[in-house]
């Protein structure tokens, strides 16, 4: 895949089409790492500062698949070894997308029932809600510390990538596991 260069700073501006990175939850739900974007890092984009897809007409699951191989691609570079698909994620991604449809912003809800249906006691979640194509959303992920924590994490090692249709522009919820329950 065509990688988006990194060294254009207007990508964190694609943070505020917007993106929000979820603190990682262990199996009692408490939070044990950093939190959402900062306000500098929730800045507006101008249009053409990233690549955009066509909302109208994207096949979703092959966003999904492209986010999810854009994904592996950078833990690649960074000497990690890939996150292996998990269908449980990609659905309940998919279910915390969809209830995100008519909200203003993006606010991650408790990780608990993810946790609960996956049978896991780790997870964490990077939301989007932009036109941009796959890697110019992880391009700004990695941009930003609480995102680029979970896409590198070790403590998980499967991904789903959930994404639904909003109002000219599409809705994702990337969702990390790891440890078995139980």
């Amino acid at each position: 895949m065509r990688r988006v260069p990194r060294a254009v700073p207007t990508l964190l501006a694609l943070l505020a089409l917007t993106a929000a990175g979820c603190t990682p939850e262990n199996g009692d739900e408490t939070p044990t790492g950093e939190g959402s974007p900062t306000a500098e890092q929730t800045t507006s984009a101008e249009p053409g500062d990233y690549a955009t897809v066509d909302v109208d007409s994207v096949d979703l699951r092959e966003y999904e698949q492209d986010l999810f191989d854009e994904t592996n691609a950078v833990r690649a570079e960074e000497d990690l070894p890939p996150l292996e698909h998990s269908d449980c994620a990609a659905e309940q991604g998919r279910e915390r997308a969809e209830a995100l449809v008519d909200e203003d912003g993006l606010e991650h809800a408790p990780m608990g029932e993810v946790q609960s249906s996956c049978d896991v006691n780790y997870s964490a979640e990077n939301l989007v809600r932009s036109d941009a194509a796959p890697e110019a959303v992880v391009d700004a992920w990695m941009n930003s510390s609480g995102h680029r924590m979970n896409l590198l994490t070790t403590d998980a090692g499967r991904l789903g990538v959930g994404c639904v249709p909003g109002e000219n522009e599409i809705i994702c919820s990337q969702i990390y596991l790891g440890g078995e329950s139980g």
